[in-house]
């Protein structure tokens, strides 16, 4: 599995991409994940979708594909699928990140951060979850919303039509009221 992790990183620098020293690649610990079970790992990515608080446990997941370097709504760029994993950690750990900006989404850019604990591989306290542990996490850039582009005409043509519909149904509606009214 090392052998893996390293070819990976010959691949990833290959290509561009190079992931910190020391992180490893979500996909490395979700690939081979009774070889990771129990061990200290530190992963880099982006928090995205949603907080989750539960008996005193944040609960974030962690991005750690190339989208989270380069978002897609900045680059056009298709780089493949998302790959991540979930984050627990007590409310102490993960306070940092609650004041770091929303989770990721469509629109926003999540927080980047890097979070060292132990891999949890089929918790069954938790339903089976695989998750990290987190022990620390380092803030290393606060989330930030991704820039939007205007409707441009096509958002002005479609305002448009909904306009002129909405007039024509309330025409019509108006109409039939009349021809209602006149036949009583």
């Amino acid at each position: 599995m090392r052998a893996v992790t390293a070819i990976a990183v010959v691949v990833l620098s290959f290509i561009g991409l190079t992931p910190d020293a020391g992180a490893i690649p979500a996909i490395d610990l979700l690939s081979d994940p009774e070889e990771w079970a129990g061990s200290e790992v530190t992963i880099r990515g982006e928090l995205v979708g949603d907080f989750g608080f539960h008996a005193g446990a944040v609960w974030i997941q962690l991005n750690d594909d190339p989208y989270a370097d380069e978002p897609l709504l900045e680059t056009e760029l298709l780089q493949g699928g998302n790959t991540g994993i979930a984050l627990r950690g007590s409310e102490e750990v993960m306070g940092a990140v609650l004041s770091a900006g929303k989770p990721g989404g469509y629109r926003q850019r999540g927080p980047i951060v890097e979070a060292t604990g132990t891999f949890v591989y089929h918790d069954p306290e938790r339903s089976g979850e695989t998750y990290v542990l987190v022990e620390t996490i380092t803030v290393l850039e606060t989330g930030r919303p991704l820039p939007s582009e205007a409707a441009g005409p096509w958002g002005l043509i479609g305002t448009i039509l909904v306009i002129i519909a909405a007039i024509g149904h309330l025409g019509f509606g108006v109409q039939r009221y009349r021809e209602r009214t006149l036949e009583d």
